[in-house]
């Protein structure tokens, strides 16, 4: 199983688009994608993109899992936030010495890990397409109605409860458009990753949509590389007419509107087709990099570029003197919300293995999720 060990704790999934998904067999003459995936979903659900001839023909391709995601292998934190996300990402470059990439990121926290990418690792980032663009400033029903989902989600009393939270994670994510065998599938593996057993790992994905920390104008000004939005307008909780104010924020960005496609129009079939053609489009118009060198990596050095910069931004020194060896050094959260989440981790972490189990002994969904 491919993985790559960014730190003590932390052992990244990656998936490519070479046999037995060797980096080694990139081709030195083709550029690099990195696609990041949805929140509460993996790798698996960018088969849409690495299914793609007009993508895995022209390019090299690679995905992580994030942090307790999929098949990564790490431990729970208080202090991640996309900082350190962008960090995790940057770090595995470094490591497996990938060349500068074309970031292909999906959601919130996909989005801002790949802005800050950008931002603080520039040497490493070509170019970023940003899919399913969140709003800066939540709708003033959005936070009490993802609390409740999360509650729901966490803490249900029986199987039927467990699905209406199931319900309306796919109402937010796919407003109807769905079809029910995908539906079907997509719930399945919910349930199997992250069922009521690990509600830690679903609080700590929800930790960036329950405590936004959105780049700033200044740091969305200093984003140097070429950037193409695409966001669907029959979002139910991200209306366009509020998120196409990121085009603004960002010098330079084009907004391409996939018209009636739902916040997660990425694995919809009926809109993978069009998601995909406007990328490659995208691609096709960007200079072609210089060539590449591998050398050894130098994560150590790369870090502490990177935590100088994030000190500036900051107009804080002391994040320069932080440890490099470690992605968490990059963690932006103030001590009172790692005091928050700390303490809901904990409290999640109460009577979580003895929480209700939706699947049999075999590890299979004890029966299927029919609207």
């Amino acid at each position: 199983m491919p993985l790559c060990h960014i730190a003590n704790d932390i052992a990244l999934f990656y998936i490519t688009n070479t046999p037995n998904d060797n980096v080694a067999l990139f081709d030195t003459q083709k550029p690099t994608i990195l696609l990041m995936h949805p929140v509460s979903l993996d790798v698996t659900w960018l088969r849409g993109q690495f299914k793609e001839p007009r993508l895995t023909n022209m390019y090299n391709m690679i995905a992580f899992d994030q942090r307790n995601s999929g098949r990564t292998k790490s431990t729970y934190s208080a202090r991640r936030d996309s900082y350190v996300d962008a960090a995790d990402v940057a770090f595995a470059c470094e490591l497996l010495q990938l060349p500068p990439v074309h970031v292909f990121a999906v959601q919130l926290n996909s989005i801002w890990a790949a802005c800050r990418l950008s931002i603080l690792f520039p040497s490493k980032c070509l170019s970023l397409c940003l899919c399913s663009l969140p709003t800066d400033i939540p709708l003033d029903w959005v936070p009490k109605a993802y609390q409740d989902l999360i509650e729901l989600w966490s803490f249900p009393p029986d199987l039927e409860t467990y699905e209406q939270a199931i319900l309306e994670m796919s109402h937010f994510m796919f407003n109807g458009q769905i079809a029910p065998d995908l539906e079907d599938e997509i719930v399945a593996w919910w349930q199997i990753n992250i069922p009521p057993r690990r509600r830690r790992v679903t609080m700590e994905l929800t930790f960036g949509v329950r405590v936004r920390c959105p780049p700033s104008s200044d740091e969305y000004a200093k984003m140097r590389q070429p950037v193409l939005l695409m966001t669907g307008d029959r979002s139910v909780a991200h209306p366009l007419d509020v998120v196409s104010q990121t085009q603004e924020r960002i010098p330079g960005s084009q907004l391409f509107v996939v018209r009636g496609a739902p916040e997660m129009f990425l694995i919809l079939p009926q809109y993978t087709g069009i998601t995909n053609r406007v990328f490659v489009d995208f691609l096709s118009r960007q200079p072609a990099p210089p060539p590449f060198t591998p050398t050894t990596p130098d994560v150590v050095k790369m870090a502490k570029e990177a935590l100088v910069r994030l000190a500036e931004f900051r107009a804080d020194p002391s994040i320069g003197k932080r440890d490099p060896c470690n992605p968490i050094s990059f963690s932006m959260w103030p001590d009172e919300v790692v005091t928050q989440h700390q303490a809901i981790l904990d409290q999640m972490a109460i009577g979580e293995a003895e929480a209700l189990n939706p699947l049999d002994e075999k590890g299979i969904p004890l029966r299927k999720y029919v609207l």
